[in-house]
């Protein structure tokens, strides 16, 4: 609790983007004990919550009731509170992980939950959604190393990415149908009024590639909800479709992506089956790797008859 209430010196929380600047901090003691102590507390709730359910742990069972009693809502608020401040300081990106780890726990803590159901809407449009985005250092993976951009979009179990602990958090809330269609409800109206829906934030590359990534996340959740499966369709049709020609490739990929985890629905128009096949098999000659790259793995997974000699011509060439 010590380490956690700690002022960090104020020239290691200033903004930066400069990828060996964030490294240097990463490093720093300050930040080092932070994400420790953030790191323990994880393993703590990980060994508890597992143990209390076996009846031949009375005193694990103590430890744990006492911990939900005294400590559960201070942490809550530690992290809730670092999350918000990473929108206008610096926080060690290891840190901001364990932080959302530490959420993600919480949702099964019932006094936390109930905390974390009234703060919402804060908490998910203004810290989670928000840590979905592209940051500088993708940007730069993706042009010196686009292999290795592949390999790390695919690669959910890297620790320390808060990417993933922020796409784990919203996966998990929006197990709630309640939750899910107010979210596809956002994203449907910030695309089609091209502004934030609650701040009227324009609508920019790194928001929309964000959107349609947590889109493609929700894959599971919005494929059980008929109501909301339903939609998919038309929202690739009004918002995805377009993407497979756009100047940006990031956008290229994710509208790839969008279409491999959605290709499997039935759809109800002919002209977007052709237009779905059209984009992706375009997107298998592009220029970029990753985009490439998607474009074939969608290919392999909902492959037609049409879509086999797509795929067959290009690995004939």
């Amino acid at each position: 609790m010590c380490i956690r209430d700690r002022d960090i010196p104020r020239d290691l929380e200033k903004t930066t983007v400069v990828e060996t600047e964030v490294q240097k901090r990463e490093s720093n003691v300050f930040w080092q004990n932070r994400k420790w102590a953030m790191r323990i507390l994880d393993h703590f709730i990980q060994r508890y919550e597992e143990v209390t359910s076996k009846p031949e742990n009375p005193d694990s069972a103590t430890i744990w009731q006492f911990f939900q009693e005294d400590y559960i809502m201070l942490f809550l608020k530690f992290s809730v509170g670092f999350l918000m401040k990473r929108r206008e300081e610096f926080v060690a990106p290891k840190t901001a992980y364990y932080c959302f780890r530490f959420l993600h726990h919480a949702l099964r803590i019932p006094a936390a939950k109930k905390e974390i159901d009234e703060g919402l809407s804060r908490i998910l449009y203004d810290i989670a959604l928000p840590s979905t985005m592209l940051t500088p250092r993708d940007e730069e993976i993706w042009r010196n190393d686009p292999q290795e951009f592949v390999r790390r979009e695919e690669d959910l179990t890297y620790i320390g990415n808060c990417k993933n602990a922020a796409t784990a958090f919203i996966i998990e809330i929006c197990q709630n149908v309640e939750v899910l269609k107010q979210l596809i409800d956002h994203i449907w109206q910030y695309f089609c009024t091209s502004k934030d829906p609650r701040n009227s934030i324009p609508l920019e590359m790194i928001i929309k590639e964000s959107l349609l990534y947590v889109l493609c996340s929700l894959r599971e959740p919005i494929l059980k909800n008929k109501e909301v499966a339903d939609k998919m369709e038309e929202i690739m049709q009004k918002f995805v479709f377009d993407e497979f020609t756009n100047q940006i490739p990031f956008l290229r990929a994710r509208a790839c992506d969008v279409l491999y985890r959605y290709g499997g629905i039935s759809f109800k128009s002919k002209e977007n089956v052709r237009k779905a096949m059209e984009g992706v098999c375009q997107c298998l000659l592009d220029q970029e790797l990753p985009v490439r790259a998607v474009s074939y793995t969608h290919l392999r997974a909902h492959e037609t008859p049409e879509h086999l000699v797509c795929r067959l011509l290009l690995e004939k060439k």
